[in-house]
């Protein structure tokens, strides 16, 4: 059963007050478990449509897939300036490889940003004075072993400021799919 039930929802309109930063640093975190792959094709199929809506409100934006317990980027950062082909490039890293980590995305989401160092994998992908929005997708809740809140508190500490962090979740029903 697919999580999106026939329809992909990627829209600006559900950000709300994040609008009014003109920065974004988007982090895709996609659940590649065996039960993900129509939805990873459908998130895919998304991805035109939600690439041209921001370009259509001129936010400065990069963004990243990551599927890896590393944290690691699958396609590199991308962003219209520098990608000839910002949409494929999206679409393809969200096929990227997985791990054991495929239903803990909050614990992945750490793992990524805290590769962001000179040198690291992510390097260059948090930029000071941008809105972080770390969209997680996914057909089963949450697995970390970790709480949640610490989890999250990770990250905020990561960028500095908790007025520029906002996680989404594209996710199946309670109990999973």
């Amino acid at each position: 059963m697919s999580i999106f039930r026939g329809l992909v929802c990627l829209s600006l309109a559900c950000w709300g007050s994040a609008m009014a930063q003109d920065k974004v640093d988007i982090l895709f975190l996609m659940d590649t478990s065996g039960s993900m792959m129509d939805d990873i094709s459908a998130m895919s199929d998304a991805m035109t449509r939600f690439v041209l809506e921001l370009e259509d409100n001129d936010l400065k934006w990069q963004a990243m897939a990551v599927t890896q317990d590393d944290g690691c980027n699958n396609t590199g950062i991308v962003s219209v300036i520098d990608s000839t082909d910002p949409i494929a490039d999206l679409s393809d890293g969200l096929f990227g490889l997985g791990g054991v980590d495929a239903e803990r995305l909050l614990t992945v989401a750490v793992s990524a940003v805290d590769a962001d160092a000179p040198g690291d994998c992510n390097e260059g992908f948090l930029r000071d004075d941008s809105l972080l929005h770390i969209i997680m997708v996914s057909d089963e809740p949450e697995q970390s072993a970790d709480g949640w809140r610490d989890l999250i508190k990770d990250v905020v500490d990561v960028k500095g400021d908790p007025t520029l962090v906002r996680y989404s979740a594209i996710a199946g029903p309670p109990g999973g799919c």
